[in-house]
């Protein structure tokens, strides 16, 4: 089977690139190796950069009331005394504000227009690896874990920080290494914060004496108000890592211990 291009990895960006490559006339196909019903939770800050992408995509308009639009976060310290405002988007500058969205939605958008466009995508397919077809074709294999190999013009890799097509492209390339930072993010409605969380000008991002936490909306009427803050953990298996995020209780405690009193931060 021969395609023009073949994209590893269904994610945002592979998404995304199919259709915009559809709108060119260019025909691609999707090999994803996580499962269609993979869902992620937390949100995610898209950037007039990224909305940009997103509007070539036609997917913005579906989703920009599905998530709160903003353009400053307040930089303050952890007693809420504002330091100052970083830019995150700006309607006059940029022609887009920023936005915080659930992950979950704009991975939706982009896979119903994926569909509209008839791309197809095949999940559950591991790329093993990538082969280069003897000149003068110029084509290139992509070999699946199944056995089936699909030729193209071109492979285009957006498959992440373990990807197969990088390490054919740059062999030499590091491997990707645990930095000893994670971060721990969750969500509460507005009606549940208190103290300074009910004064702060949100977005904000609060800085003291044991690091950054982020206080943001996350819901187009400001009612679902995210939090996460980054932090140094030992490294652990993936399996326990997997563990560790269905600890919501410890996860917490991480967190409490981390940035609540004595220390000074929104309770």
């Amino acid at each position: 089977m021969v395609q023009v291009v073949i994209i590893i990895g269904g994610g945002f960006a592979g998404m995304a690139l199919s259709i915009v490559l559809k709108k060119r006339g260019i025909s691609s196909a999707i090999y994803e190796l996580g499962d269609e019903s993979f869902t992620s939770g937390g949100n995610i800050a898209l950037a007039p950069n990224a909305l940009r992408v997103l509007d070539h995509a036609d997917v913005f308009e579906k989703i920009e009331r599905m998530g709160f639009n903003y353009e400053n976060i307040a930089f303050t310290s952890a007693d809420g005394s504002l330091l100052g405002y970083f830019l995150n988007g700006s309607q006059s500058k940029y022609n887009f504000a920023a936005i915080r969205i659930h992950r979950t939605i704009v991975r939706d958008g982009l896979r119903a227009q994926v569909k509209d466009y008839g791309i197809p995508i095949s999940y559950n397919t591991k790329c093993l690896a990538i082969a280069s077809e003897p000149a003068p074709s110029g084509e290139v294999t992509a070999v699946f874990q199944h056995g089936e190999r699909v030729t193209a013009d071109f492979i285009i890799g957006a498959d992440g920080i373990r990807s197969t097509v990088r390490s054919h492209v740059a062999p030499d390339s590091a491997a990707p290494s645990y930095s000893g930072m994670v971060g721990i993010m969750g969500h509460v409605s507005s009606g549940e914060l208190h103290g300074l969380a009910r004064t702060l000008e949100l977005p904000a991002m609060l800085f003291g004496d044991t690091g950054s936490f982020a206080i943001m909306r996350s819901s187009y009427d400001g009612t679902e108000v995210g939090y996460f803050a980054s932090l140094e953990l030992d490294s652990r298996e993936r399996d326990d890592w997997a563990a560790k995020d269905k600890e919501k209780q410890g996860l917490r405690k991480i967190l409490a211990d981390r940035f609540l009193p004595p220390h000074h931060y929104p309770e």
